[in-house]
């Protein structure tokens, strides 16, 4: 196998030039030797547009930095534009096939890209929409592998694996400024065979987030053993928009969930469908400065799209304990589509406090998928559990707890809107408080739901 030292290309890593085109000779020689490693001795690179090649590894020792520049000009624009899909990354690599990427930091500056909120405490705003996002964008490959490496400080999304087959992402890192706009931690857009395990993220906007490609369903999507922080969503799967396919085969296990807005959320609104969709055994909290926390959050509908326009749904939907420490809700809701066969056990949610969904008032421009906005009683109903429109729920073994009088730490403080930048008060708890909610359920099995703890007035409502 070659084995070359990208200094011996004339990259110098003291940041003080690009070292774009010294990487690319050193890829050309490995090209032309049928493969091999590349290896990045300690320093800061100062890269863009970087483009690996198959039969690579590219090695980044312990203190080598891949940055990229702090100006959108230093950036060559290598792919197209769609949303948070602007075409300024720090690698690109496209149609590559046996291709590694291992240890050391890629770092985007995210912040140079920025400006301050309007409100303090409110979201930072990207001053146009021409940023390096994704920072690393990674399409068309096959038998692709991430090992070791922290990617930080990106200016949208971190990480995008685009149409890829084959994919392992094992023990990364990812951090990302809570604040900043739109900085997901994963998206996996359109791929197959995709594994994520042993990584830690934490980010400001979604975690890990599966859909589909302009072209290309998502399917076969595992996530083992990371330990995940957002003020969005943890684990979610949708489509919409720009991704009007499918999502298929998702297993979610063994995962740590912390200060994160919701834990689980599944979004339909095209034609095509989420199914085959598993969590098994998270541990979670909800403490974050968001309104609307949710453990749990299905919602099927139209997305700024006349109500009965055709949307494929939600089916086969499995949680297997989870135990959540929360101030808000699972909802689950079905408008004008289908949610069905959507079965939870063993699943324990533990009230410090109680936060009262109707402080976000039902308006067309909040359009943040959270709101379920064509479920105006789901919505705002103070339950554990609600649920509007779904066929064949089961629930079995939900346990409520009820600890509004321990000496523990929950957030407290005026929350953020998500997807607005509106502020809302601190959060007061509801006049009643019910287990659960249930409207238009088809083929329900029985609920069983266990008190623990002082719980006050909770009372029972079924619709």
């Amino acid at each position: 196998m070659t084995d070359l030292d990208v200094r011996a290309f004339g990259a110098r890593g003291d940041a003080s030039v690009d070292d774009t085109p010294a990487f690319h000779a050193a890829f050309a020689a490995i090209t032309a030797n049928g493969g091999g490693r590349v290896r990045v001795p300690p320093g800061r690179y100062r890269v863009a547009g970087l483009k690996p090649v198959s039969n690579l590894r590219l090695e980044l020792d312990p203190g080598a930095v891949l940055e990229g520049p702090t100006r959108i000009e230093d950036y060559p624009a290598v792919t197209g534009w769609l949303g948070d899909i602007c075409p300024y990354h720090v690698i690109n690599a496209q149609d590559c096939e046996h291709l590694t990427i291992a240890g050391g930091v890629i770092r985007g500056h995210g912040a140079a890209f920025w400006r301050q909120p309007e409100h303090p405490g409110g979201w930072l705003r990207h001053d146009n929409p021409r940023r390096p996002s994704p920072m690393v964008d990674l399409r068309g490959c096959t038998d692709l592998r991430l090992e070791g490496v922290h990617f930080d400080a990106p200016a949208g999304w971190t990480l995008h694996i685009y149409e890829c087959t084959g994919v392992l992402v094992d023990a990364c890192v990812i951090t990302t400024d809570p604040a900043g706009p739109n900085t997901d931690g994963i998206d996996i857009s359109g791929s197959s065979d995709v594994v994520v395990r042993g990584c830690r993220i934490s980010c400001g906007d979604d975690a890990i987030v599966v859909f589909p490609s302009e072209r290309r369903d998502a399917s076969g999507i595992v996530v083992d053993g990371c330990i995940l922080e957002s003020l969005c969503v943890a684990l979610k799967a949708y489509n919409w928009c720009d991704y009007p396919g499918s999502v298929r085969d998702l297993v979610f296990a063994r995962c740590v969930v912390r200060r994160t807005n919701r834990v689980l959320a599944c979004y339909a609104h095209e034609a095509g469908v989420l199914e085959r969709i598993t969590m098994t055994d998270v541990l979670a909290d909800t403490d974050c400065p968001l309104v609307s926390g949710r453990p749990i959050h299905l919602d099927a509908r139209p997305f700024r799209k006349p109500i009965g326009t055709p949307v494929g749904g939600i089916h086969h939907v499995r949680v297997r304990g989870l135990h959540c420490r929360t101030d808000g809700r699972i909802l689950m809701t079905a408008a004008g589509s289908q949610v069905r066969d959507v079965d939870l056990a063993d699943i324990t949610l533990e009230y410090p406090r109680i936060a009262d969904p109707g402080i976000v008032p039902n308006r067309p421009d909040y359009g943040s998928a959270q709101d379920s906005n064509l479920s105006p009683e789901a919505r705002r109903f103070p339950a554990a559990l609600v649920a509007d429109g779904i066929e064949d729920l089961r629930v079995r073994d939900l346990r409520l707890r009820f600890d509004r009088d321990a000496a523990r730490p929950w957030y407290h403080g005026p929350r953020r809107g998500n997807g607005y930048h509106d502020i809302f008060p601190p959060a007061v708890p509801p006049a009643r408080f019910h287990p659960y909610w249930i409207r238009g359920a088809a083929d329900l099995c029985p609920i069983t739901a266990a008190q623990v703890g002082p719980a006050g007035e909770t009372g029972l409502r079924t619709a």
